[in-house]
């Protein structure tokens, strides 16, 4: 379902929340199905919001368009030895992939949005790092959840 509502020619990016209750690789595996080619972030949660207002147990997804957003992504794979010039090099080559789509300039037409794991307890260090690298680009986000449970959360 979330496929047929999202899937279109000119699909670039898609962005999802899920509940931790999913069977994770078995949605991971469903995501590249349908949504294979098309860059994927998202993050497990304690809650997602639908059309229906707050949910539980859900996927919700928003898809850009990339006649109207350049959007580049990156994982931070190690977040205990993320540091100052990892996010330096990291904000370079995901601005400089903004750049290639050619859409608008980055300066007061980009925004940077970080999933962290909720579980790290180094949100703070890589958030204050990717602060200092971005300059004047703001930022938001979250931390990556598992309904409550905090025993297991997931950025895909």
């Amino acid at each position: 379902d979330l496929a047929r509502q999202l899937i279109h020619p000119h699909q670039g990016f898609v962005l999802f929340f899920c509940s931790a209750e999913y069977d994770l690789p078995a949605l991971a595996e469903m995501l590249e199905r349908y949504f294979g080619g098309i860059d994927l972030v998202g993050c497990t949660t304690a809650g997602e919001i639908t059309p229906a207002g707050y949910g539980r147990g859900c996927v919700s997804a928003v898809g850009f368009d990339v006649r109207s957003f350049a959007i580049s992504s990156a994982l931070i794979d190690e977040m205990e030895r993320f540091s100052l010039l990892d996010a330096q090099q990291m904000v370079e080559t995901l601005v400089a992939g903004c750049r290639r789509g050619g859409l608008a300039p980055i300066k007061d037409h980009s925004v940077a949005l970080t999933l962290l794991d909720g579980l790290s307890s180094r949100e703070e260090v890589v958030l204050a790092a990717l602060g200092a690298a971005l300059g004047a680009i703001p930022h938001f986000g979250g931390s990556a959840g598992d309904d409550r449970h905090l025993t297991h959360t997931h950025v895909y």
